[in-house]
């Protein structure tokens, strides 16, 4: 027997079947490539091409003095709001409200402002911008999950970073279908290194995580709505979940969060994430957070604010701030002052000193409740003080604030959660029939008397 012949051949057949393998997978993926293609054209998915009206904004365009009888409409939001995955602006949500609002006569006009990658903070200080001259009657803010995401630094990274670091990465992205749809559908099967996307906004951005992250969204979200409700006579708040998802909705105790806040609520304001001049951060298991702010008598400086902040917007009214404290070891005389101060116009608004006799245990938590009142229209920078004054050791868990705004919530999900809402196999953007369905929703909404 030749054995080097043997071999010979063995060699052959298995590079002729390496070579067959490797044909038949590029002629596959040319042949999805030419399908993918196929079905772009046909159904509109060229992603990088969309058309603007006339003064080249993918939404309706309202400014100037106000017309009689024309009520006036603001909508907010980001890429979505903006029609990523649409190409006709005509077939956008903002355009599609408008046009049923103004069936049987001109109504309404609207101001639609989507900017994509704009988070909450960012449509607070939009609105703060142009809410006086634009002066609208309704308010829609479209909101979506990541808009909470004031951070990325704990973001998850998905498996899918392994190939898009590759330099080669945007340039493919760009140019093939194929390569656009194994992307997106890998990114969202692989799971993350660590936890999911899910997972890391539902831990990381709970009322009472350690991150601290909620916080900046309780505060960004207070600016917004304050501004909308002393604003605008109707304001809604268009919850978008993230699609697709089986089962129950993994996220729906955020969007009940958004909710709540929505209408009537306290702002609880973590005493470790104010401000301060002196005192330090210190764990104890009996506060709301699990971290105080703690003055310790003989370290800390007397007559310096342990607490101070947070410079919010607050319109008029009658208010009731309540400072939640806790003393130990302390002597007679007074331990802390309290204060609500407007710093625009370094004016006092209400101010208290506690001491001893004041608290009716030690080493216990208590509250202490102090009213005042506003007259202005819009007053911007209420700052709430907490100034260590000796006599003990002085600890702050929470400032805590009643708040209620003048905010409907329209919550998209039960409405969504069934149906194929991508604008393609690669981009999880709402599509034409998800826009139109939206517009629907909202005319609903509108209609109804609030």
């Amino acid at each position: 027997m030749d054995i080097k012949n043997n071999k010979s051949q063995r060699w052959r057949s298995r590079l002729f079947g390496a070579c067959f393998s490797l044909i038949s997978v590029v002629l596959t993926m040319y042949a999805a490539e030419m399908l993918l293609r196929r079905m772009a054209a046909k159904k509109g998915w060229d992603k990088w091409v969309y058309t603007t009206n006339e003064q080249g904004n993918r939404g309706p365009v309202a400014g100037g003095p106000k017309r009689p009888g024309i009520s006036r409409i603001l909508v907010q939001g980001d890429s979505l709001t903006y029609g990523v995955g649409v190409s006709d602006y005509r077939e956008l949500y903002p355009y599609q409200l408008l046009a049923r609002l103004n069936k049987a006569g001109e109504k309404y006009e609207m101001l639609s402002n989507g900017v994509p990658g704009r988070e909450l903070d960012g449509h607070a200080r939009l609105l703060e911008e142009i809410a006086t001259e634009l002066n609208p009657d309704m308010i829609i803010y479209q909101w979506f999950v990541n808009d909470v995401e004031l951070t990325h630094e704990n973001r998850p990274e998905s498996r899918s970073a392994l190939w898009r670091r590759l330099p080669c990465h945007v340039g493919l992205k760009r140019r093939y279908y194929l390569y656009n749809l194994l992307d997106e559908r890998l990114a969202g099967w692989l799971p993350a290194f660590n936890r999911s996307y899910e997972q890391y906004l539902l831990e990381d951005y709970a009322e009472k995580s350690r991150t601290g992250y909620w916080y900046p969204v309780r505060y960004a979200f207070h600016r917004w709505a304050t501004r909308a409700t002393l604003t605008a006579n109707r304001n809604i708040l268009l919850l978008y979940p993230l699609l697709p998802f089986k089962g129950e909705y993994p996220l729906r105790s955020l969007h009940q969060r958004m909710a709540e806040m929505a209408g009537r609520s306290i702002f609880s304001m973590p005493a470790y994430e104010m401000h301060m001049k002196d005192g330090d951060n210190v764990e104890d298991k009996a506060s709301t957070y699990g971290l105080t702010r703690k003055a310790i008598a003989g370290l800390t400086r007397t007559n310096c604010f342990l607490v101070h902040g947070p410079y919010l917007p607050l319109g008029p009214g009658n208010y009731a701030v309540t400072f939640r404290l806790k003393a130990d070891t302390f002597q007679a005389g007074p331990v802390a002052k309290l204060d609500v101060v407007c710093d625009e116009t370094a004016t006092t608004l209400a101010q208290t000193v506690t001491g001893s006799k004041d608290f009716a245990a030690t080493n216990s938590w208590q509250d202490f409740t102090l009213p005042f009142s506003l007259a202005k229209p819009w007053t911007g920078d209420i700052e709430f003080r907490v100034t260590y004054l000796g006599n003990g050791n002085l600890s702050v868990d929470t400032i805590r604030l009643p708040t209620q705004y003048n905010v409907e919530v329209l919550d998209l999900t039960p409405h969504l959660k069934d149906l194929d809402t991508w604008a393609s196999p690669t981009d999880g953007h709402p599509n034409a029939k998800t826009h139109k369905l939206m517009a629907e929703l909202l005319y609903r909404q509108i209609s109804r008397k609030p």
